[in-house]
C-alpha cells in the first residue's frame, strides 16, 4: 500500500511540476501517460527499493528548472546533489545521471566552483553511510565498483546485465516527450491526440506486466496459499527430522533465489529461522 500512495503521490507532484513549466495541456497528457504506464501500475504493486526513483528524476527536473530560471541560487543545486546521492545509493546505475546533471549544474550556475562544492557536500550527505563504510574499510565499495568497471568496459573479462529498472529515474521524462507529442497533434486536430492516448491504454493492458485475473512477476500458480503449505511442510519435516547445523531454503523461480518470502512465513508463522543467504554453501 505504501508503494501504490507513493506511486499516486508521485503522479500529483509530477502533474503540478509540468503544470508549472509546460503548461495544462503538457501536464494532464504527461499525468495520463504517467498513471496508465505499465511500469508504473506494475511498480506501485509491490516493495522495492527502486521504486521511489521516477519521483527523483521529476524532482531533478524540478531543481534544475529553478536554477536555470536564477542561476544564482544555490539550494536547489543542493537539493540535485543530495538526491544525487541517495539515487545513487539506490542504483549505481543512477551515477551517469548525477555526472549528468553536475555537468548542467556547471553550464547553468554563474558561482561554478562554489555550485560544484555544495552539488558534492549533497552528494556525500544523501550517501553518508555508504561513504563512512569507505573510509572505515578501505574504500571496499568504490574498489569492487572500479574493478567491476574495468572486467566489464574495459577488459570484457564479465558481462554486464541492465534492464528498465535500472532506468526508472528516466521513465518522467519519456513521459514528457510523449506529452509535447501529444500535445501538437492536438494543436493541430484535437481528436488526433486520441491515437496516441488509445495506442498508449492498449499496449499497457496487454502488457505481460499488468494482468487483471492474477498477480504478475510469479509464475501461475505461486500464490500466498502455495507458500504457505510449502513452509508447512518445511516446519513439519524439521520437526520430525531436524537437520543436523540448521536449515537453510532457496528458490528457483525467480532472479531472487533467496526466498525471503518463505523466510518471513518460516519466522513469523512458524518461529523457525533459516541460515543465512552466506550459509548456502554449507
Amino acid at each position: 500500500l505504501f508503494f501504490a500512495v507513493l506511486n499516486l503521490v508521485t503522479a500529483f507532484i509530477f502533474f503540478k511540476i509540468s503544470r508549472k513549466l509546460f503548461g495544462k495541456v503538457v501536464a494532464a497528457f504527461t499525468l495520463f501517460f504517467f498513471l496508465f504506464s505499465d511500469i508504473m501500475i506494475h511498480h506501485s504493486l509491490f516493495a522495492w527499493i527502486l521504486n521511489p526513483l521516477p519521483l527523483l528524476g521529476i524532482l531533478n527536473l524540478w531543481y534544475l528548472s529553478k536554477l536555470i530560471r536564477n542561476r544564482k541560487l544555490l539550494l536547489p543545486i543542493f537539493w540535485i546533489g543530495l538526491m544525487a546521492g541517495f539515487g545513487f545509493g539506490l542504483q549505481n546505475l543512477y551515477l551517469p545521471f548525477g555526472v549528468l546533471m553536475l555537468a548542467l549544474i556547471i553550464i547553468f550556475s554563474h558561482r561554478k566552483t562554489l555550485a560544484t562544492a555544495i552539488y558534492f557536500l549533497g552528494a556525500i550527505l544523501g550517501n553518508l553511510p555508504m561513504v563512512i563504510f569507505d573510509l572505515r574499510h578501505d574504500f571496499y565499495h568504490v574498489r569492487t565498483m572500479w574493478q567491476y568497471f574495468l572486467d566489464v568496459y574495459v577488459n570484457h573479462t564479465v558481462s554486464g546485465f541492465t534492464d528498465y529498472y535500472h532506468f526508472l529515474y528516466l521513465f518522467p521524462f519519456l513521459f514528457l516527450l510523449y506529452a509535447f507529442v501529444t500535445t501538437l497533434l492536438y494543436k493541430v486536430y484535437k481528436p488526433l491526440a486520441l491515437v496516441p492516448l488509445l495506442l498508449f491504454v492498449y499496449t499497457g493492458f496487454t502488457s505481460p506486466k499488468i494482468n487483471l485475473s492474477r498477480s504478475t512477476g510469479m509464475p501461475q500458480g505461486i500464490t500466498l496459499k502455495t507458500l504457505e503449505s510449502v513452509a508447512r511442510l518445511i516446519a513439519a519435516d524439521i520437526d520430525t527430522s531436524p537437520p543436523a547445523g540448521g536449515f537453510n531454503v532457496a528458490t528457483l523461480w525467480d532472479f531472487d533465489t533467496r526466498a525471503n518470502p518463505m523466510r518471513y512465513l518460516l519466522k513469523y508463522y512458524h518461529r523457525l529461522n533459516p541460515e543465512s543467504y552466506e550459509n548456502y554453501g554449507q
